[in-house]
């Protein structure tokens, strides 16, 4: 269970660091995450959960970014990345 676990954190930190450098679209998000994750449905899987909980937010129909409460989450996964994030502003397009 705990390499189970541990493997979930990593695939939802890959996810928040990824939003972390912007708002993504499900298929761009979906091809940059196989890489570490098996399968599609874990990373929807990842993501419904992201949403739930409410670390990230998905303003329109396939468009996700990330929270505030989503980039504390990734400073907790990833300690090393915090200065970086600590800068970071959440921009939102224009519509």
């Amino acid at each position: 269970m705990t390499e189970r676990l541990n493997n979930q954190l990593k695939v939802a930190g890959i996810v928040l660091e990824l939003f972390s450098r912007g708002d993504m679209r499900w298929t761009p998000l979906t091809k940059a995450v196989l890489v570490e994750s098996p399968t599609p449905w874990k990373v929807q899987s990842i993501l419904r959960w992201l949403l739930d909980h409410g670390y990230l937010e998905r303003p329109e129909r396939g468009l996700y970014h990330i929270t505030e409460k989503g980039l504390e989450f990734l400073r907790t996964l990833n300690p090393d990345s915090s200065r970086a994030l600590h800068s970071h502003a959440i921009v939102r397009p224009q519509k």
